[in-house]
């Protein structure tokens, strides 16, 4: 009888036990269920182009929160549009024709802020020997294929009264161009910042840049359309962090500039002339150029309507592409006076 008793005891110490645990779970998966789930940070994927330093400095000065945003650097342009296309990036910083070209692949999209307008600092950059750019029917030109260097280069060669069956094509991804040049592996190259004040420091020729196209190569923050409504907040102080780094861009502290100079291999003063050859709208000036129906908006349809002309876009509707609603929602930093680059608009 005794040990009956323990018996069933034991067995009733054994279920009190157990029902204790799965009521600990129970009571555990119903305070989960009342708590938001933790948000994964957005991630935002870049190259190294000067016009993109407000962003870089962002993240590097702790003006945006790990929390909300991580910001990743990649080699090319290239390689972020194709994190973007297989779903490793939220956002991206791209040009207008890029972002054009998302639209053109089914990926639903919002242009929300400027980060540079190109005034120069894409560039065909050639061999010292060749001396204009109608020296180069029958040379070979180094690019990387993306619509960018294709608007450049369809630019040029219509200013010197060149087809693209005159040249030949070289496909060469960034990281390439420098040592094809130099060893005469290509004539000429389309390329940008930072190769154009590299190569340019070392005697090779710029035969054409975006001065020239004005208003054209515009870089942009591109965003995913589902994540303006459901991540809005934190897209809102990525905008607003990026908006006080790019007025510290303007001003040209030298310790910013020494570390963006660093980061994109290029010395202070290279540095400076590279940003000097685009304009760096700030925030306030991004609220016009964003406005509905305003330049940003006018530059995207002449763009598409060039594309298309070319054969690069089926025909597609940018009415909706430029949402400003980030610019206008961003906290603006204080004014103080402007230095370096100015802003502008397409």
């Amino acid at each position: 009888m005794l040990s009956a008793f323990f018996f069933r005891g034991f067995r009733l110490a054994a279920v009190v036990r157990t029902a204790c645990r799965w009521l600990l779970v129970l009571l555990g998966l119903a305070l989960l269920a009342g708590c938001d789930k933790p948000r994964m940070p957005l991630v935002v994927g870049a190259n190294p182009w000067p016009g993109y330093e407000g962003l870089f400095l962002a993240r590097d000065q702790g003006l945006v929160s790990e929390n909300q945003v991580h910001v990743l650097d990649f080699p090319s342009t290239s390689e972020v549009l194709r994190a973007f296309r297989n779903g490793t990036l939220d956002a991206a910083a791209l040009t207008l024709d890029e972002a054009l070209s998302l639209v053109n692949s089914g990926e639903a999209i919002k242009v929300v802020l400027v980060f540079d307008i190109s005034a120069g600092a894409d560039a065909l950059i050639a061999r010292p020997e060749v001396a204009s750019l109608a020296a180069l029917r029958g040379r070979r030109i180094g690019i990387e294929l993306n619509t960018t260097s294709s608007l450049l280069l369809a630019r040029a060669l219509d200013k010197a009264g060149l087809s693209a069956n005159e040249v030949t094509l070289v496909r060469l991804s960034l990281d390439a161009q420098q040592q094809a040049l130099q060893q005469g592996e290509v004539d000429a190259l389309a390329t940008c910042e930072p190769l154009r004040s590299q190569l340019a420091a070392s005697g090779a020729r710029v035969l054409f840049d975006s001065s020239a196209m004005p208003n054209e190569i515009v870089d942009v923050l591109v965003v995913r359309q589902s994540l303006l409504e459901s991540r809005a907040d934190d897209l809102a102080a990525l905008v607003s962090a990026w908006g006080l780094a790019q007025q510290r861009v303007l001003q040209g502290e030298a310790a910013l500039i020494d570390q963006a100079a660093h980061r994109s291999g290029m010395t202070p003063a290279q540095f400076r002339a590279a940003l000097a050859g685009m304009s760096l709208p700030d925030l306030a000036q991004n609220r016009d150029l964003l406005a509905p129906g305003g330049p940003l908006a006018a530059q995207a349809g002449r763009l598409a309507t060039f594309m298309q002309a070319r054969g690069w876009l089926n025909p597609l509707s940018t009415s909706n592409l430029v949402d400003d609603r980030l610019v206008r929602s961003a906290l603006l930093p204080p004014a103080p006076g402007r230095g370096g680059a100015s802003g502008g608009k397409p």
